[in-house]
C-alpha cells in the first residue's frame, strides 16, 4: 500500500530483533529514508516501517500521513493475530500448568482412535490423581496448592516421551495419552515413572511435603475402542488403586522457616 501510494518507493519493515521483510534497496546511502515505528501495547515498538524516496525528490505533504497509516494497519494486525493467538491457547491448554486441557485432550485421543480402527495399533491412556491435594490447599493455602500442582505438572511431563500427551483433566485429575506402543508393559513402565517422580518431597514457599499419586490404566483395543470407554476403565482402576494402596500414615509437611 504504502509503495503504491508513494509512486513504487521502495519500503520495508525490520524487527527490533533485526528480522526484516519488504523490499530494501542496496544502497540507501544517497536516498532519503521515512521510518514509523509500529506501537505495541504495553511494550516498547516492536518493528519499524521504512521508505526510501528519492533524495531530490519534493518532500510530499502525505508522506507522513501515508507511512503512519501503514504502521497504524500494521499494529491492528498484530493486535487481531495476539488476541487470536491468547484465544486460542486459552482453549486448548490449561493457564495455571500450561498442560493441554481436557478439550484438546479429548479431541487428540478420539482423533488417534479414529485412525487407529483402520490402520490398528495399541495405544494407552492413564488417569492419574494426586493425593490429599484438599488436605495440602486446606494446611498451606491455595497458593501453595497451585505451585504444587504446577510442580507435580513439571514433574510428570519429564517423564513421557515427545509423542505423548499429558493433560489437566480438571481439579487434581490428569490424564496422559501413550500412543503406538508396543504392548501394555511399555505403559506400566511410564506409570511406574510417573509414580517415582514424586518421591522427592516438595519444597514449596518454605514448606516441605510429601507428594503422591494414585494411578489407572486403560489400553487401546484391550480396554474399550472409543475415548469414552478408554477413560472409564482408567478412572475406575485409579479409584481401585487409590483406595486398596496401603496407608503410610506419612505426614504432610512442615514449616522450613
Amino acid at each position: 500500500m504504502v509503495s503504491m501510494r508513494l509512486d513504487g518507493a521502495r519500503c520495508w519493515c525490520r524487527t527490533l530483533d533485526g528480522f526484516q521483510s519488504g523490499n530494501r534497496p542496496a544502497d540507501v546511502a544517497n536516498m532519503r529514508v521515512v521510518r514509523e515505528q509500529i506501537p505495541v501495547r504495553s511494550v516498547s515498538p516492536l518493528a519499524e516501517i521504512f521508505v526510501a524516496l528519492n533524495a531530490e525528490a519534493v518532500r510530499g505533504s502525505t508522506e507522513s500521513e501515508i507511512v503512519s497509516m501503514a504502521a497504524g494497519l500494521a499494529f491492528l494486525a498484530i493486535e487481531s493475530r495476539r488476541v487470536y493467538s491468547d484465544l486460542f491457547h486459552r482453549s486448548e491448554f490449561d493457564l495455571l500448568t500450561g498442560l493441554h486441557n481436557r478439550f484438546s485432550f479429548e479431541r487428540r485421543v478420539r482423533t488417534t482412535l479414529e485412525e487407529a480402527q483402520q490402520q490398528g495399533g495399541i495405544h494407552g491412556l492413564i488417569y492419574i490423581d494426586l493425593d490429599q491435594f484438599k488436605s495440602i490447599n486446606d494446611r498451606y493455602g491455595h497458593r501453595v496448592g497451585d505451585m504444587y500442582l504446577q510442580e507435580a505438572s513439571l514433574r510428570m511431563k519429564r517423564q513421557l516421551r515427545n509423542v505423548d500427551m499429558l493433560a489437566r483433566y480438571g481439579g487434581d485429575e490428569f490424564t496422559a495419552f501413550i500412543p503406538t506402543v508396543r504392548s501394555s508393559t511399555d505403559v506400566e513402565d511410564v506409570t511406574d515413572r510417573l509414580r517415582r517422580c514424586f518421591d522427592e518431597p516438595f519444597f514449596l514457599e518454605g514448606y516441605s511435603f510429601q507428594g503422591s499419586a494414585s494411578i489407572g490404566i486403560a489400553m487401546y483395543p484391550e480396554d474399550g475402542e472409543s475415548m469414552t470407554s478408554l477413560l472409564s476403565t482408567a478412572d475406575a482402576a485409579m479409584y481401585v488403586a487409590k483406595h486398596t494402596r496401603s496407608e503410610t500414615g506419612s505426614e504432610l509437611g512442615r514449616n522450613r522457616s
